[in-house]
């Protein structure tokens, strides 16, 4: 599972609040990001890097964001590995 975009110089909040259907989106700042998830911010850049985390939006030249609901799904999916682990190793 990848956050890359396709074209990854491309990026707007208005594309993204198009693919959303309109809904409101929030932006998390890194610190709040590190304290949801509980991995520091070096491992979250690596992650990224890697294809493994949602990718930050620039806010403006020197502060980043993430879109909130992109890392309530990467928390979820991490749930689900768990709860699909759990289950094969039950069974």
């Amino acid at each position: 599972m990848g956050y890359k975009e396709d074209d990854p110089d491309h990026f707007s909040l208005q594309s993204l609040a198009h693919k959303a259907g309109g809904v409101n989106i929030k932006v998390l700042r890194t610190k709040t990001v590190v304290e949801r998830v509980g991995l520091c911010r070096s491992h979250l850049w690596r992650l990224e890097r890697d294809g493994q985390f949602p990718r930050k939006i620039r806010l403006g030249p020197n502060s980043i964001g993430y879109v909130e609901s992109e890392i309530d799904e990467w928390i979820a999916a991490r749930i689900a590995e768990r709860d699909d682990q759990d289950s094969k190793n039950r069974g």
